[in-house]
């Protein structure tokens, strides 16, 4: 992350917010850093990815069509890839370089 030339993060729903707050703290310490919480945008930014960028997906549960495409697309242009999921295997964690797992545990008596 240290020599990246960009960072680029995608998220959706709930996902884009920790992505957002991620993005908030790059910029402060001056990293290059891209985050929009359309998905447009993020489609957009994963198909104009290159070798000397980095994309970090947030994916709570891993398997969110449009995220493992936006990770699939930075993995065709050579960009090194990161999946910020909980842990387990997913399709967004065989999907990217590295995975960084966290403990999520949603019970839907939680939702409301």
């Amino acid at each position: 992350m240290i020599s990246a030339k960009r960072i680029v993060l995608f998220g959706v729903g709930a996902s884009a917010i920790v992505a957002s707050d991620i993005f908030h703290k790059l910029i402060r310490v001056n990293k290059n850093t891209l985050f929009s919480a359309d998905l447009h945008a993020q489609l957009a930014y994963s198909a104009n990815l290159s070798a000397d960028d980095l994309a970090i997906a947030v994916t709570a549960r891993g398997n969110t069509a449009d995220i493992n495409r936006m990770l699939k697309a930075a993995k065709q242009e050579g960009c090194i890839t990161v999946a910020l999921t909980r842990f387990g295997q997913d399709e967004a964690t065989r999907l990217a370089n590295y995975t960084l797992p966290y403990f999520y545990d949603e019970q839907h008596s939680q939702l409301g």
